[in-house]
C-alpha cells in the first residue's frame, strides 16, 4: 500500500493532475472528518480540508512513503489546524484600575 502511495504521489508531485485528484478522492473524506474533529465547525472544516489539500499538493515531494499517505495528509492537517489556532487572537477585556 506505502508503495502505491509512494508512486501515486511522485507522479502528482511531478504534476500529474489524474494522480493526484484520486489523492484528493481517495482521502478527502478522512481529512474531512479529521479536522472537523479538531475545529469544531463545519465550514471551518471544509475551508482547513481545501487548505490541506493545497499544502499537500505543494509539498507533494516531500512525501517519503514511510508512512501511509492517508496518515501524510492528517498530519499536515494537523499541523495546519495547529497553525491557525495559533493565529486566532483571543479578545480580551482591560483590568479594571482601582481608584485611591
Amino acid at each position: 500500500m506505502v508503495t502505491q502511495d509512494l508512486a501515486l504521489a511522485q507522479k502528482a508531485s511531478s504534476g500529474d493532475q489524474d494522480a493526484f485528484a484520486k489523492i484528493y478522492e481517495s482521502n478527502y473524506k478522512a481529512i474531512y472528518y479529521h479536522v472537523s474533529r479538531i475545529v469544531g465547525d463545519r465550514g471551518d472544516a471544509e475551508d482547513m480540508t481545501q487548505e490541506v489539500f493545497l499544502r499537500a499538493y505543494q509539498f507533494m515531494g516531500s512525501y517519503s512513503g514511510d508512512a501511509s499517505l492517508n496518515r501524510w495528509l492528517r498530519r499536515v492537517a494537523t499541523n495546519l489546524c495547529i497553525d491557525k489556532m495559533r493565529k486566532r487572537t483571543v479578545a480580551t477585556a482591560a483590568w479594571p484600575t482601582m481608584a485611591s
